[in-house]
């Protein structure tokens, strides 16, 4: 397992807005990164790249996300590359308060479950921070 350089270019929530959409590039892999657990064992996370406005992002997906891209396109990430998520923004209650943070949904369970042209899609959150 590889320990993650802390130098990655993580895609964040200030980067993003409502109705952005990014292209995955890789399937991905499971990092090792500085944080332990309590027995001093390294926790590990699933990061996966992906371009945004043509500019490659690493993203480590947390267990929502996860589960939101399984739900879409199914376990093998490898099948993933070249598919697309659009972004939501949202708040989350950290131990630091409420901080931005964005879920990923399958392009095609958008298109499929709105019934929403996908020329409407792509105007989705413009006037959004």
């Amino acid at each position: 397992m590889t320990i993650l350089n802390p130098k990655r270019n993580y895609l964040k929530a200030v980067d993003v807005k409502n109705g952005d959409v990014i292209e995955f590039t890789s399937e991905g892999e499971w990092c090792e990164t500085k944080f332990t657990y309590d027995d001093g064992s390294l926790k590990s996370q699933f990061v996966i790249q992906a371009k945004l406005k043509g500019i490659e992002k690493d993203i480590s997906l947390n267990v929502t996300n996860r589960s939101s891209l399984i739900e879409g396109w199914g376990r093998d990430t490898s099948k993933w590359v070249g598919k697309q998520a659009t972004i939501e923004k949202i708040k989350v209650s950290t131990n630091k308060g409420l901080v931005d943070s964005f879920l990923l949904h399958p392009q095609e369970i958008i298109n499929e479950d709105l019934n929403v042209p996908e020329e409407k899609i792509a105007d989705w959150g413009k006037d959004d921070n």
